[in-house]
């Protein structure tokens, strides 16, 4: 039974690969290029990830250290085959991924990287959503670029999803500190 623990893996395990989970296998169009787009970029990707079943290993979930033996050797082949999904990026940061041995230690740098910049991002959101005019856009076409704007601000500033009554004064001080944040710099770049 040792040996054949791998092939006896039920489809729910960490460690369960399909035939289309290859390594190299393109599951984002959006190749990471640097703090431009890394929201963008990371939050796709660990969509597909998830998809995948295989979010562990960039959350940490999944680590090597639970397994023995033919396991171990599964979680090596699983982890390769993330680290391959995580490289769809420009040219000028693959040496960052072909060098690496462990997909989160990957994930962590990008964040660490490129993701200082979301107070930033954050304020162009925020800037966007100020100036935003429907102009010749269609209601449709104006509506999708300021879901898109919100859509995006959620991800990265978002507010508690706990509906009890202890999260109120957290979601509230949030909301007030975002409208102030708004009123101070963003309408006053308007005028």
């Amino acid at each position: 039974m040792v040996g054949n623990e791998v092939t006896m893996l039920d489809h729910n395990h960490p460690l369960f690969l399909q035939a289309r989970d290859a390594p190299g296998l393109v599951l984002i169009p959006i190749k990471l290029t640097g703090p431009e787009n890394y929201a963008l970029w990371s939050r796709t990707m660990k969509l597909a990830i998830q998809g995948k079943e295989k979010l562990g290993f960039v959350d940490r979930n999944c680590v090597k250290s639970k397994y023995r033996g033919k396991l171990a050797e599964q979680w090596n082949k699983c982890n390769a085959i993330v680290l391959s999904w995580i490289g769809t990026i420009s040219s000028e940061l693959m040496p960052s991924i072909v060098f690496a041995s462990d997909a989160k230690k990957v994930w962590n740098d990008f964040q660490e990287r490129f993701d200082r910049l979301n107070l930033t991002r954050i304020y162009h959101l925020l800037m966007e959503i100020a100036i935003m005019r429907q102009g010749t856009d269609t209601v449709t076409t104006y509506f999708s670029k300021m879901k898109d704007f919100w859509d995006e601000l959620d991800i990265l500033a978002p507010l508690s999803s706990c509906d009890c009554e202890e999260a109120r004064p957290s979601i509230e001080f949030q909301l007030v500190h975002m409208v102030n944040f708004y009123a101070d710099n963003c309408l006053s770049h308007k005028k």
